[in-house]
């Protein structure tokens, strides 16, 4: 034994936190007579293993040397690293043609640590290395701007599932909804029976129930409290999955609470006294049921339609993407879980899911038209674009003709139900390179999405209305005022195109104005 071996021991008596006040060559004496030291020769040999695993696995944190494990066989790890808790100590070396250096050990030899959770291992890397070396990286070799923007969103995109696989593996375990006072529950069945004829402790219990469904109503139940803000906000359709994401794990953590023995032992001292408590709990218990069911099925819908609403966040997207393959897509799908769809449009949230998308075509549409005018990070060109485009200005450029081909072609491909044949509308962003044919383009995407509404409700039977304004929606809402009143506290009712377009009406209308001064400006631009 030398330095080299002096040095991974220290290591893995710090890492392991064991018998941290013994020195460390006592220390080494005693793990060598426990795991010995052929596989750490073999390490530091000439054209030996270049890697080394030291671990330990037990239901415990405690580790002794009695548990401690070295191999250089990464396969023997997974079968034993089975119980609770583990921890391994790595170390690699890149060369084995010659021994390690008595001398520089420590620049040859890499070491690290991989604790329990792979994921928050993995977690960690991502967010704390690959990713911000990824953006900082300033030499991207042959790729262009739009294939870094791809390759940074989808990195992100990645990075965002790993850390919420984290966060749900972690929480889903360790999260308490429901406060259960740790001497409460009785510590079996016979002694809850016993429970149920003492009066004190039975009064105890119906005060935790009564705290607990003071708290599943209260801040589980309530799932549309958020629905306003979202309304008024610019919020993308991505929220909404993230939303119902979170609302699920809630949801499970809290039904994995109530099958544990503590709460069930507390429920069933009240079901043995017959307490008057549980006539309420049982309601509450039928809506948590129908809470879970909820979230699922939304979750599940919402996850069907995910790849198309990514779409909308892509740096790239372009208004003749969305018209050719975005929108088609995800009203496929919408249609082919057609119960699924009908039912939800009558409860609104259809409606405030196409309030969503209509926001982040918003989004979508200003970095569409600040690719043009903006180059670099400060230098506005939008007078430089403008003035040309003023002077060469002509109302009779600004006629529908080739929108309406356009509308006609996409409404054919929704009928057709299939994204490609004659209906490809691939004149669509042929004016891209002029402000004007770009904010035309964002203009007709916003009248298209007034057909893909009406196309929506007539394919699930709902369009015998049609399109209706905000006037004829709440003439509507009068006739049923009951269900009007549910819809408008959980979603946005379908039938009403104001309200889900809204934000987007107000930002076309501001297009729409700058096209109007534009051509009022064309005869005084010709003389700057």
């Amino acid at each position: 034994m030398d330095e080299r071996f002096w040095w991974i021991v220290s290591r893995v008596q710090h890492s392991f936190n064991v018998r941290p006040t013994e020195e460390a060559h006592i220390f080494a004496e005693n793990l060598k007579k426990q795991i010995g030291v052929a596989p750490i020769e073999s390490f530091l040999s000439k054209d030996g293993s270049r890697r080394l695993f030291i671990y330990f696995s037990s239901p415990k944190k405690s580790v002794s040397l009695e548990d401690i494990t070295v191999t250089n066989d990464p396969s023997e790890i997974s079968e034993a690293t089975s119980g609770n808790f583990f921890k391994i100590v790595y170390f690699l070396r890149l060369n084995n043609s010659t021994d390690v250096s008595r001398n520089a050990y420590e620049a040859e030899l890499y070491c690290g640590e991989i604790n329990s959770s792979i994921l928050e291992n993995l977690n960690d890397f991502l967010n704390d290395i690959v990713l911000p070396c990824t953006k900082a990286r300033q030499n991207w070799g042959l790729c262009t701007t739009e294939q870094k923007g791809q390759i940074l969103s989808s990195l992100e995109k990645f990075t965002a599932a790993i850390s919420d696989a984290s966060s749900n593996s972690s929480k889903t375990t360790h999260q308490k909804i429901l406060e259960v006072p740790p001497d409460a529950a009785a510590a079996d069945f016979k002694a809850t029976r016993l429970a149920a004829h003492d009066s004190e402790l039975v009064q105890r219990f119906e005060d935790i129930v009564t705290g607990w469904i003071g708290t599943i109503e209260s801040t589980v139940l309530s799932g549309t409290s958020s629905d306003a803000h979202s309304r008024d906000a610019i919020v993308g359709p991505l929220a909404e999955l993230d939303k119902w994401r979170r609302r699920n794990r809630i949801l499970t953590a809290l039904t994995e609470q109530l099958k544990s023995k503590e709460c069930k032992n507390i429920i069933g001292a009240l079901i043995a006294a017959k307490s008057k408590v549980l006539k309420k709990w049982k309601a509450v218990d039928i809506a948590i049921t129908d809470a879970v069911n909820d979230a699922r099925d939304k979750l599940k819908y919402l996850d069907s339609l995910k790849k198309y609403l990514e779409d909308l966040y892509s740096p790239s997207v372009t208004p003749g993407f969305i018209i050719n393959q975005t929108i088609p897509s995800a009203l496929i799908t919408m249609k082919q879980m057609d119960s699924a769809s009908r039912y939800y449009s009558r409860s609104g949230f259809m409606g405030q899911l196409f309030n969503q998308v209509a926001n982040q075509l918003v989004l979508c549409f200003k970095d569409y038209l600040r690719a043009l005018l903006v180059n670099g990070v400060d230098d506005d060109q939008l007078w430089a674009v403008t003035l040309p485009e003023a002077r060469a200005a002509r109302p009779e450029d600004f006629t529908d003709g080739p929108d309406r081909q356009i509308r006609a072609h996409f409404e054919q491909k929704l009928s057709q139900g299939r994204l490609h044949g004659k209906a490809d509308i691939k004149e669509f962003d042929a004016n891209a390179a002029t402000l004007t044919g770009r904010i035309r383009a964002c203009l007709l995407v916003q009248r298209l999405m007034r057909v893909a509404l009406r196309h929506f409700r007539d394919s699930i039977g709902l369009g015998i209305h049609g399109g209706a304004s905000a006037s004829q929606a709440s003439s509507q809402r009068a006739a049923s005022a009951g269900a009007a009143a549910a819809a408008a506290t959980s979603g946005i009712p379908i039938n009403d195109d104001d309200a889900i377009l809204k934000h987007l009406d107000a930002f076309s209308t501001r297009l729409r104005q700058f096209l109007d001064v534009q051509v009022s400006y064309g005869p005084v631009a010709c003389c700057v």
